[in-house]
């Protein structure tokens, strides 16, 4: 997605990088690929995207779920996900008339919706950039956002010296193993991405690629 780092971005000669994009090259190089790298706007267009056969595969980090099994395919695990409450010290989910501005199409998505109460209210934001605005401007309170998300708001934004903080959740459903989606076209390119995955596992590429990107270790 455009802008999403440490997922993925373009640095400041213009060129795309990121952890999801330099796993993906990886895995192309691995399965002798001469790989197309399509930026997307929103997660809910990458969803689409792979959903309607319209790239093959995407190194994106996604929660495997039963909704989206049944859209497309999934390769097996390659780091382990976790969510986080970003809002200001002593607010929290059960905070009346609380906003939350979540990432449109993310799983964190139903998770607030199914704890959020008649006099709250969920707010979808199409991109990380749009989120962190509506956070900037006030017109939200809160979001709830997975690792890779959290990272890019601490970077992207002044929201923890505004006064906002990061807490984990204790959410079973919003912590797993993140995978990489496939279209279902595509049975046979799955089974090529889970041996390209053993291999740089084993070669020490994804911890290389985990340590360029990423200040901690997810993998």
């Amino acid at each position: 997605m455009k802008g999403a780092k440490p997922g993925s971005y373009r640095n400041e000669k213009g060129e795309m990088t990121g952890f999801s994009v330099d796993v993906g090259r990886a895995l192309c190089k691995i399965v002798d690929a001469n790989c197309t790298f399509v930026e997307m706007g929103s997660l809910q267009e990458l969803i689409d995207a792979v959903t309607n056969n319209q790239v093959d595969f995407v190194p994106a980090s996604l929660l495997e779920t039963p909704e989206r099994s049944a859209k497309m395919l999934f390769t097996t695990p390659y780091f382990r996900s976790s969510s986080y409450l970003l809002a200001r010290k002593g607010v929290g989910l059960t905070t009346p008339r609380l906003r939350v501005v979540v990432l449109n199409g993310a799983r964190q998505m139903d998770y607030v919706r199914s704890k959020l109460s008649k006099d709250q209210e969920l707010i979808p934001a199409a991109t990380l950039i749009d989120l962190i605005k509506v956070l900037e401007k006030g017109e939200a309170d809160a979001s709830v956002l997975a690792m890779f998300q959290a990272t890019t708001v601490l970077s992207e934004s002044n929201l923890i010296a505004s006064g906002f903080v990061f807490m984990p959740l204790d959410a079973p459903e919003l912590t797993g193993d993140a995978k990489i989606a496939v279209t279902r076209t595509k049975p046979q390119l799955r089974d090529r991405l889970n041996e390209a995955l053993r291999i740089i596992r084993a070669n020490g590429v994804l911890e290389q690629i985990n340590s360029r990107h990423i200040p901690f270790r997810v993998i």
